[in-house]
C-alpha cells in the first residue's frame, strides 16, 4: 500500500457524500485501527467460516482486532484454529442478552478507532474491511454500510480451509452463485437516491442495518450505543440516533459479503415487523410508523418546543401556547422556561408572592405535553426537531405543521417564521449536531429557509384524526340526499294529492 492518508475536516452538506474521494483499494496506507464486534448465539459452524474469512482480510492484521461476544450459547462458543491474529471471545454478562447487549459489550472492550459491527453469519470478502475503512480516514462522522447478498446455506456446504484459501485468493464471489442470491431491501433505496447522496435528512437513517456497518468510536459513544431493551429493531433505533448526532450515511460498494441464510426477520417477517413497529411507534418519531398511527400522544415527541417565559401570567401564557396544544401536530412537548417556584403553597395562599407561578403549574398539571424548567432542557436523543419560540410569538394552530412542512420540502436544517417583534425557529437537531461537531456555521451542512409571516386572519380549524374521512362521507351523503329530494319532487307533481290541489286553485280563480 502507498499514499499515507490524513484525516481532514470534510464538510458534507445534507447526505451528499459524493464530495469525498476514497482511495482505490490496495493503493493507500491506513493508520486507523478497526475493532470487529461480532455478537453471536450458537451456530458455531457459521462462526468458524466467518472467522476464517476475517483471517485473510486485506486490511492490515496489525490494525485489526476481532471480538466475538457469546450471548449465552450452549455449549459456549469457542475460537477455531483458523481465525484472525488478534481474536478473542467475550460474554455479555450482567444478565443482559440479545444482539444489542452483545454489541455494546464488544464495543466497551474494544481498543480500535473504528467499531465494525458484523453479524455472526456474514462471510466477508477479502477487501470488505479495507473498503469500509477507506471512508473513515476521510471523516469521523460517517456510518458506512457494508454490501451483502443473502444465500442459501447448508452446514456441509463449505470448509474453513476452503473459505480461507478462496477469500485469500480474492475469489470469495465464487463461493456461491450470485444469480441465486438475494439483495437486501436497502439496495432499492440506495439506487433511488444516487447512492444515498440525495437521501433526505428525514429518512436516510432508515437504511441502517447492523449486519455489516462501521462507525468511528467517538460517534458510537455520542449516539449512546445500542438500546438493550429492544430485542428486535435495535439497529434501526441506533441508526436514527446516529443520524441525530450528525452522521452521514455511506453505502460501500467496493467489496461485498455473503449472508449465510435468511435472517429471522425474513423467515418470520409478519411477527417481527409487528413487534418492532410497537417500539418504533413510541420511540422513533421520524419512523414511518408514527405517520401511519391514529394515536395522539407518544413517549418521544417529534418536536421539542422551548418557550421562553418572560412574564408569568396564566392568561397570557395560555393564550400563546393554547394554539400549539390544539394544533394538528399533537406529538409535541412544550417546556415553559422560567424561574418557576416550588409548587408548595404557603399558609397565606393569596398573599404568596409566587402564587401566579404556582397557579400556572397547577393549571397544566394534567397536560403530559407540558413541563417546566429553569433552563431549556436537552431534547430526547431521538427527537428530530426543536422549536425555539418566544412567549410573545403569536402562534397559530398551523405554526408547527407549517414549519415542519417547509423543513421536509426544502430538506432544511433550520426554518424561520417571522412575526411582528418575534421569530419562531425550527432547528433540525441532526444538522445542528453536525455543524457543532465540525465547528462550522449551520448553513454549511443544510439549508436555512425563511418563510413569509403567517396569515393574520388566524389559525385554520384543526383537523382531528378521521375528520377528513367523515367530511368526505358527509359530502357524498349530501349529494345523495339532494338527488333523492329531486326525485321525490318529480313524483309528487303527478300524484293524486297534487292534482286535487291544482283543481281547487283553479276553481277559486
Amino acid at each position: 500500500m502507498a499514499n499515507t492518508m490524513e484525516s481532514p475536516v470534510s464538510v458534507i452538506r445534507d447526505n451528499d457524500h459524493s464530495t469525498l474521494s476514497p482511495p482505490r483499494i490496495g493503493e493507500w496506507e491506513p493508520h486507523l485501527s478497526a475493532s470487529v464486534v461480532i455478537p453471536a448465539h450458537g451456530s458455531q459452524d457459521k462462526l468458524d467460516l466467518v472467522l476464517a474469512a476475517l483471517s485473510v482480510q486485506s486490511y492490515p492484521a496489525s490494525l485489526t482486532e476481532v471480538l466475538v461476544v457469546d450471548d449465552g450459547s450452549s455449549p459456549p462458543l469457542r475460537l477455531p484454529e483458523i481465525r484472525p491474529e488478534h481474536c478473542r471471545v467475550l460474554t455479555v454478562g450482567d444478565g443482559a442478552w440479545g444482539s444489542a447487549a452483545g454489541t455494546n459489550a464488544g464495543a466497551a472492550a474494544a481498543d480500535g478507532d473504528v467499531i465494525v459491527r458484523l453479524d455472526a453469519d456474514m462471510l466477508a470478502w477479502r477487501e470488505h474491511l479495507e473498503s469500509q475503512m477507506r471512508w473513515h480516514h476521510l471523516a469521523d462522522y460517517l456510518v458506512v454500510l457494508g454490501h451483502k447478498r443473502f444465500v442459501d446455506y447448508r452446514p456441509d456446504l463449505l470448509t474453513t480451509e476452503g473459505v480461507r484459501d478462496t477469500v485469500a485468493a480474492g475469489k470469495a464471489e465464487t463461493l456461491f452463485d450470485a444469480a441465486e442470491s438475494k439483495p437486501q431491501w436497502i439496495e432499492k433505496v440506495i439506487d433511488a437516491t444516487d447512492g444515498l447522496a440525495a437521501a433526505p435528512w428525514r429518512s436516510v437513517a432508515n437504511v441502517f442495518v447492523g449486519a455489516s456497518a462501521s462507525v468511528h468510536r467517538n460517534l458510537f459513544d455520542r449516539a449512546g450505543g445500542f438500546d438493550q431493551t429492544m430485542p428486535l429493531g435495535s439497529d434501526t433505533d441506533f441508526g436514527h440516533r446516529l443520524a441525530q448526532r450528525g452522521a452521514a450515511f455511506v453505502p460501500d460498494t467496493g467489496s461485498s459479503s455473503w449472508h449465510l441464510g435468511l435472517p429471522q426477520i425474513k423467515t418470520r417477517a409478519t411477527d417481527g415487523n409487528r413487534y418492532r413497529r410497537a417500539f418504533f411507534l413510541q420511540r422513533l418519531p421520524a419512523h414511518r410508523s408514527r405517520r401511519q398511527s391514529p394515536l395522539a400522544h407518544f413517549e418521544v415527541p417529534y418536536v421539542d418546543i422551548a418557550v421562553d417565559v418572560d412574564r408569568i401570567d396564566l392568561d397570557h401564557i395560555d393564550s400563546r401556547i393554547r394554539p400549539l396544544l390544539d394544533g394538528a401536530r399533537t406529538d409535541i412537548r412544550i417546556t415553559l422556561v422560567a424561574p418557576w417556584p416550588e409548587p408548595d403553597l404557603q399558609r397565606a395562599v393569596v398573599a404568596d408572592t409566587e402564587l401566579e407561578g404556582k397557579i400556572v403549574q397547577d393549571y397544566y398539571a394534567g397536560e403530559p405535553r407540558i413541563r417546566f424548567a429553569a433552563t431549556a432542557p436537552t431534547p430526547h436523543p431521538s427527537t428530530p426537531y426543536r422549536l425555539e419560540l418566544p412567549l410573545d410569538y403569536p402562534a397559530t394552530a398551523d405554526t408547527v405543521s407549517r414549519l415542519l412542512k417547509a423543513a421536509d420540502q426544502n430538506n432544511a436544517g433550520m426554518v424561520e417564521l417571522p412575526a411582528p417583534g418575534a421569530t419562531a425557529r425550527l432547528v433540525r437537531i441532526a444538522a445542528a449536531a453536525r455543524a457543532d461537531h465540525l465547528g462550522v456555521p449551520a448553513d454549511q451542512v443544510a439549508a436555512t429557509v425563511r418563510l413569509e409571516p403567517e396569515d393574520p386572519a388566524g389559525p385554520r380549524p384543526r383537523r382531528h384524526p378521521g375528520e377528513v374521512a367523515r367530511l368526505a362521507t358527509a359530502h357524498k351523503e349530501r349529494g345523495r340526499q339532494s338527488k333523492r329530494a329531486a326525485s321525490l319532487a318529480r313524483h309528487a307533481r303527478f300524484s293524486p294529492t297534487w292534482l286535487l290541489h291544482r283543481l281547487k286553485r283553479m276553481i277559486r280563480r
